[in-house]
């Protein structure tokens, strides 16, 4: 003879252990990768970034692994960071930082996301500053360097910009009005 629960339709203990097992089955893979770093939209397509991967695996120069920035954030720090956006960055990466630059279409890999790449990853400034200055070229990627053609002072100002939320992303280039 069926209870009453499982004639109502209610959750017996064995139905919810069932359940629940169910639950933690699809869900543990979501926040394994979600607690690993894996998985995250930080590369081109959401694919996983090499240049990223190295960082996180302690692969690059240890001089950039646990970096921060020695420039305090400022209202003028990120002014001079979209200025600085918008004469180096914005062909490729586009006038939201999302990739879709003039010169994108031409690359054999695409810029990432770099607003969803901080929504991830939003206090990584050794990474930052790593894949600014040295650029992406030893793992395939065209990112260029910019270490001969921007001072240091300048690429934690990129990199202020990005982690202040990419404000006025939009720009097509040349000097911000005041």
């Amino acid at each position: 003879m069926r209870s009453v629960h499982e004639i109502s339709g209610r959750r017996t203990p064995a139905r919810r252990r069932i359940w629940t097992a169910g639950l933690l089955a699809l869900a543990l893979p979501l926040c394994l990768s979600a607690l690993t770093g894996s998985g995250a939209a930080h590369g081109p397509g959401g694919e996983p970034s090499p240049s990223f991967e190295a960082y996180q695996a302690g692969e690059v120069p240890a001089r950039f692994l646990g970096l921060a920035n020695p420039l305090t954030p400022s209202e003028a720090h990120v002014r001079a960071g979209q200025r600085l956006y918008a004469e180096n960055c914005v062909l490729c990466h586009g006038p939201k930082a999302e990739g879709g630059g003039e010169m994108a279409a031409g690359l054999a890999v695409p810029p990432p996301n770099l607003p969803e790449m901080l929504r991830h990853y939003p206090d990584l400034d050794g990474y930052y500053f790593y894949i600014i200055s040295q650029g992406s070229e030893p793992f395939s990627r065209p990112m260029p360097a910019y270490a001969d053609l921007l001072t240091e002072k300048e690429i934690w100002q990129l990199v202020i910009w990005m982690q202040a939320g990419f404000p006025g992303a939009g720009a097509t280039g040349g000097p911000l009005k005041e």
